[in-house]
């Protein structure tokens, strides 16, 4: 049996697969399976992933029409064979010891999980992201809180703190577990896809090994508050806000995270007024007004901001929070409206 099966979502990234696909051929771990599924790119990353193929019997192409990451990675998973499953994006790369590691840890510990620590790269500069927690987390509240809690926010609200992304990416999971909790990620959202996942899986989880070095090179897309307007992302936030949350309370733990989950929702309405002043809404002014005073709103949201705490925020966060408090949406439709005109110079 293959070790790792390792899937590899790919859309129109053909100007860095190579850097991908040849850093995961070059694993120390040799008994593997590289999965790539093109999911209905238009340029030439098809070409590339079947030249790989000719000369490296571990890679396997899937080519399927376009479906969105989600759809990929089952398309990938349905066809996995290897013992353990990893996850690598199309523009990211990994250490060359990575899975060798990462399976090593994961059997010595007898764990369900597996994470490594990433580096995130942002215009050629890297910054390291430590994990909150050594070796091993074997109880479900330290799961919840430290790694769980992580993903959803910061409650220290700490602006030097390392928040965890919340990806697949970085992870080994054995394939007999994700059968056996019939883990699969939801097409239905291509937003915060891999977060609702990711809390899903590590709740589930009886032991996470953790592997305190950065294996992961994570490449930043983009420096914008929203990277593309979405029309649908209402629709999409609250999906993936109420599977968390549901998903905190049949585990038992929503009282725990309760915090964390109002943080989130508040950083979730922040990005759906940012969504709204994206320079792609074409939407009227007057319109796009409506839309962030609705959001300024939110019975929850005024539930939760008085019981923030703000101190240690950023300058600008505190400003996005007080225009939220206040209901300030013109302010706020102004922050951002210079917000992308700055990112663009």
């Amino acid at each position: 049996m293959v070790d790792v099966s390792i899937i590899v979502p790919i859309y129109n990234v053909a100007s860095v697969l190579n850097r991908c696909i040849n850093s995961l051929i070059g694993q120390s771990l040799r008994n593997i399976e590289i999965i790539l599924v093109n999911d209905g790119s238009t340029d030439e990353s098809l070409k590339i992933c079947q030249s790989y193929s000719k000369i490296d019997s571990r890679v396997k192409v899937v080519n399927k029409v376009n479906g969105g990451v989600s759809s990929a990675r089952n398309a990938g998973l349905r066809i996995a064979t290897g013992k353990y499953v990893g996850f690598v994006d199309a523009d990211d790369w990994v250490e060359s010891n990575m899975y060798e590691m990462m399976l090593k840890s994961l059997e010595n510990k007898d764990a369900s999980i597996c994470m490594c620590e990433y580096f995130v790269d942002n215009a050629g500069k890297s910054n390291r992201i430590r994990l909150p927690c050594n070796e091993v987390l074997s109880k479900q509240s330290d799961v919840a809180v430290k790694l769980v809690g992580s993903m959803l926010s910061d409650i220290t609200h700490n602006r030097t703190s390392n928040t965890i992304m919340g990806t697949v990416c970085r992870l080994l999971i054995p394939r007999s577990f994700i059968e056996e909790h019939q883990l699969k990620f939801r097409e239905d959202i291509y937003y915060k896809e891999d977060l609702l996942f990711c809390v899903q899986t590590f709740l589930k989880a009886k032991k996470i090994a953790i592997v305190n070095e950065a294996l992961y090179y994570y490449v930043s897309r983009d420096g914008s508050a929203v990277r593309q307007y979405r029309e649908d992302l209402d629709w999409q936030i609250d999906k993936v806000y109420v599977g968390i949350k549901e998903s905190l309370d049949e585990n038992g733990v929503l009282h725990k995270m309760e915090r964390h989950l109002n943080l989130q929702f508040v950083n979730d309405r922040l990005e759906l007024i940012a969504n709204e002043c994206h320079p792609d809404n074409v939407k009227g002014v007057s319109e796009k007004l409506t839309a962030i005073k609705k959001h300024c709103k939110n019975e929850h949201l005024k539930m939760i901001l008085p019981g923030l705490i703000i101190r240690n925020q950023a300058f600008h966060k505190k400003l996005l929070l007080l225009f939220l408090e206040k209901e300030f949406h013109f302010l706020l439709f102004f922050y951002y409206r210079l917000f992308n005109i700055l990112i663009k110079r």
